[in-house]
């Protein structure tokens, strides 16, 4: 087990909500059994999420590095 401070940590620039939560053990994190599965429907929608808002997200860093 870890913390729940080490399981959640993010940078302070980015927000809690990207965060993804499942219920399950650290062995059994990504073991999903089905294209059905809730967690992984949840998991794949934020992950589709994240891909599309990259773009925009690594154009501000680039702007706010300058």
């Amino acid at each position: 087990m870890v913390t729940q401070d080490s399981a959640t940590w993010f940078k302070p620039e980015e927000e809690v909500h990207n965060q993804i939560a499942i219920t399950a053990d650290h062995s059994n994190l990504v073991k999903f059994t089905s294209r059905a599965d809730t967690s992984y429907v949840y998991v794949r929608s934020k992950i589709k999420e994240m891909v599309e808002k990259a773009p925009q997200i690594l154009r501000q860093r680039k702007g706010n590095s300058m």
